[in-house]
């Protein structure tokens, strides 16, 4: 559980470190999801409660939350824009979920970060986490948003699995658009590759467009990009539809792309190209851990990083597929994470058989309104991805 103070400092946010809110095995984990409403911003979030079930229980029964929040102009800036405490009523959103719900004015910038801090009651700092929200203007908030199709709480997630059923909800539009875009986006290169993005696929035109209702139901009929506009939104809402069981992956040719930052050209094609691929999958496995049981082990931990990237880094593509999913991929959660304004950068502390490492991801706007990360790359990266890479086809790795 990160170890959080309970007033706030006044020292600048890009300071902090960060790297707690890409560990989903922490006690506390939260999602949020921003609305524009009139003159305020509802903030929902969504927190994940995973401890051992007599916490679980005491936590889940609790019906009021205690939070204090505060916005400033920038990551780099020590001024507070405003800053207020308060206590929530909770609603169950799970077994193991509850749903937080508060305003905030408007940003008059156009960039704000809010920083949360939430937790049991204004006197118990047992059970205490934050949550830092990045605000762009018209990007990180909108009118739109999707709901749960059973009881109507809002969609965290940026993906669904094909067939799929939401509602769509508006505070002002009667009538939402609906870009759909087919395109299968590309798996990330490693590190040391120098221009390997592909732009192309940031500025891709949709293969279909149609509206719906407010208060529709929506139907995920196949896979691909899905980007919900309304009049005064900006196409504010995207979500990817995936087969299977998405964040896991099921299908054979899900489950057999991801080995593509680890094997050879030659392990690659010979999967793609075999008569038996689950097999031959099976037998590229076997091949580098010589051994069934820790081939099993291997694919075990492998996936499991695989689905984590798929949980923290799906964007406009599957999170496995993107900069950050890969490095999270190969490398692990981070030690250390700071943000700037448009910069977040990953600290590895020197483990053994890996160096100390540093990964620079910068904040680019694609022609859909959507923030990703995108990766510094270098050839100085060689080395320690080959090395790595070596590491988890032996073995050493196991999470």
């Amino acid at each position: 559980m990160c170890c959080s103070l309970f007033t706030f400092s006044q020292g600048r946010m890009s300071k902090w470190n960060f790297a707690y809110q890409y560990d989903l095995e922490d006690e506390l984990w939260a999602k949020h999801i921003l609305q524009t409403d009139g003159d305020s911003i509802a903030v929902w979030l969504k927190v994940d409660i995973s401890m051992e079930s007599g916490l679980l229980q005491q936590l889940m029964q609790k019906q009021y939350w205690y939070i204090s929040y505060r916005m400033c102009e920038s990551y780099e800036s020590k001024n507070v824009v405003f800053q207020h405490e308060r206590t929530l009523k909770a609603a169950p959103y799970s077994n193991h979920e509850i749903l937080l719900k508060f305003k905030i004015p408007k940003p008059n910038t156009n960039t704000a970060y809010l920083f949360i801090k939430y937790y049991t009651n204004e006197n118990d700092d047992e059970y205490i986490h934050d949550a830092a929200i990045k605000i762009f203007e018209k990007h990180n908030y909108g009118d739109i948003m999707l709901l749960n199709h059973k009881n109507k709480y809002p969609y965290f997630e940026r993906y669904v699995n094909v067939n799929d059923t939401l509602h769509i909800h508006s505070n002002n539009s009667t009538s939402i658009g609906i870009k759909y875009i087919k395109y299968t986006f590309n798996i990330a290169y490693p590190p040391q590759l120098i221009n390997s993005n592909d732009e192309n696929e940031l500025s891709l035109e949709p293969d279909s467009t149609a509206s719906v209702d407010n208060e529709d139901e929506i139907y995920f009929h196949k896979k691909g990009t899905y980007i919900y506009c309304s009049t005064n939104d900006n196409c504010h809402k995207k979500v990817i539809s995936v087969t299977g069981k998405y964040p896991k992956l099921t299908r054979l040719k899900d489950v057999a792309d991801p080995i593509i930052y680890i094997a050879t050209d030659e392990e690659r094609k010979a999967v793609k190209a075999s008569t038996s691929p689950k097999k031959k999958l099976d037998d590229f496995w076997i091949d580098i851990g010589q051994d069934k049981e820790l081939a099993r082990r291997m694919i075990r931990n492998y996936y499991r990083k695989v689905e984590q990237a798929n949980k923290l880094f799906t964007s406009y593509k599957e999170g496995w597929k993107t900069d950050q999913g890969m490095v999270y991929i190969i490398f692990g959660m981070p030690d250390k994470v700071k943000r700037t304004d448009m910069k977040e950068t990953w600290e590895y502390y020197k483990k053994p058989n890996i160096p100390a490492l540093r990964f620079d991801f910068m904040a680019r706007l694609n022609t859909h309104g959507d923030y990703y990360w995108e990766l510094n790359r270098s050839k100085d990266y060689t080395d320690v991805w080959n090395g790595t890479v070596e590491l988890w086809r032996k073995g050493i790795i196991e999470k």
